[in-house]
């Protein structure tokens, strides 16, 4: 089936180097590595790599060899994982390597939605990098790596420490509470339950409290929510943004950093 896609996708765009081609390949590749057929896996995975660089072309920081793109390590870590299995221990290190600069580089780009994406995918591959060291007899290098994914895993654990820190302050608590009010209100509002009057004094009250909020990810989703709802006020379309905001909203209370315990919560919405 997914030859039958691949064919038809070809026949459909005359750009070969389309992302839909280089995603059949990239399921293709991944099915080959399942069913342990490693030499096609090999050259369908280096195919969807190619197509996935000249898609991605954008994303190309000067000197790098690969785009900076999350679509790029998945495909370079599977590639990886093939040498591996096929004993190439050397160009399993070097597609081992790749994947986690690329990771290096998204991590320094601070993009919050994929924050956590980015450190699974580090710790993965940083395991994955030792097992090739281990194979390869370098016991040096697999220390190495090792090393690197406790510290990884140190610095991840300082950093919610940090962050469980400030948003336990009284100001990130009152956030906290007027943003979950903010949330209750828009919904309402979307769903024509509330008026404007009300949607409006509770995002006036929403700025207020992030004036006086700490700099940290809580202050940037509630200035972000209110940037979002606010404009949509009045407007007859605003039913699905509004949701859609707080759905989004939604994800980011069940963050452990951004959560304050059920007994807080609860003294006050009292």
């Amino acid at each position: 089936m997914l030859q039958q896609a691949l064919e038809l996708y070809e026949e459909l765009y005359q750009d070969k180097n389309h992302m839909n081609l280089g995603a059949v390949l990239f399921q293709q590749g991944t099915l080959y590595l399942q069913r342990n057929e490693l030499d096609k896996a090999w050259s369908t995975l280096n195919e969807c790599l190619r197509i996935r660089k000249d898609v991605y072309s954008y994303a190309f920081d000067s000197g790098g060899s690969y785009p900076t793109h999350f679509e790029i390590t998945v495909v370079a870590h599977n590639l990886g994982v093939v040498a591996l299995l096929r004993n190439d221990y050397s160009k399993a290190i070097e597609m081992f390597a790749a994947e986690r600069a690329i990771l290096e580089n998204l991590r320094l780009a601070q993009d919050k939605d994929q924050e956590d994406k980015i450190y699974q995918a580090q710790l993965t591959n940083l395991t994955w990098s030792r097992k090739a060291a281990l194979k390869m007899g370098d016991d040096a290098l697999a220390n190495e790596f090792a090393s690197e994914r406790n510290e990884l895993k140190r610095c991840r654990r300082n950093e919610t420490q940090k962050c469980v820190s400030i948003s336990n302050s009284p100001a990130c608590l009152n956030l906290n509470h007027r943003l979950l009010q903010a949330r209750m209100v828009a919904r309402e509002y979307a769903l024509g339950r509330t008026d404007c009057g009300s949607i409006q004094r509770i995002l006036a009250a929403l700025d207020q409290e992030i004036m006086l909020a700490t700099i940290g990810p809580i202050k940037e989703s509630a200035s972000q929510f209110k940037a979002t709802v606010l404009p949509l006020i009045g407007k007859g379309d605003r039913r699905m943004p509004i949701l859609a905001a707080c759905d989004k909203l939604r994800c980011v209370f069940h963050i452990p950093c951004f959560l304050v315990s059920e007994i807080t919560i609860a003294k006050f919405m009292l």
